[in-house]
This record gives structure tokens, C-alpha cells and sequence, in this order.
């Protein structure tokens, strides 16, 4: 983004206002984070939703990353990186699946 010219879109506002030093703490910079965003047709890798425009927190992007490595996995939605937080294993994973499917 050029100095001095005020972002058009949400999600450059965010970038510009404050997700520069997160992106620079993952070694992306603010043109790979477009193009992540723009290969994933703005939208969550996990649950698929339309990131929103404006204050649908669930909505809005976040910078994935490994908590016990600091790799950067990807951008995901709000929602989508509190239920990693706190369920972060595949084998979690792998009975919630297989919970549902013996429920279902």
C-alpha cells in the first residue's frame, strides 16, 4: 500500500491498521496476505464462509498459526481459530467425527 493513500476495502484498513507486525512476525508480508486472501476467494479455508466487512467479528480474518512452533498455517476465520484454540489435535478431531458419525 502506497504512503498517504487510505485503504478502500476492509480488509486492507485492518492490515494497514494494525496486522503489519502479526504478518511480519510470520515472515508475510502485506502483498502475500492479498494473495492469500484472493487464492482463497476471501473466504475461511475451514468452514468456507465469506469474510465480512466490518464489525462480524466471527466473520473476519485471522493469521493461523502453531502456537508451539509460531509456523504460520494460514488465514481462517475468527470462529474457526477459537475452536482451534482450544481443540488444536487431529485426534480430537478424528472423534469428533467419528462421534457424529455413530450419532448421525
Amino acid at each position: 500500500m502506497k504512503r498517504g493513500r487510505k485503504p478502500k476495502h476492509w480488509s486492507e484498513r485492518k492490515v494497514h491498521d494494525g496486522i503489519r507486525h502479526r504478518l511480519y512476525r510470520f515472515g508475510i508480508t502485506t502483498e502475500q496476505y492479498y494473495q492469500i486472501l484472493a487464492d482463497q476467494d476471501n473466504r475461511c479455508t475451514i468452514c468456507d464462509v465469506v469474510f465480512a466487512d466490518g464489525g462480524r467479528l466471527h466473520n473476519s480474518p485471522v493469521v493461523d498459526h502453531d502456537h508451539e512452533t509460531g509456523r504460520f498455517r494460514g488465514i481462517i476465520c475468527h470462529r474457526c481459530n477459537v475452536v482451534l484454540k482450544y481443540y488444536h489435535t487431529v485426534q480430537y478431531f478424528r472423534r469428533v467425527i467419528d462421534y457424529l458419525e455413530v450419532s448421525s
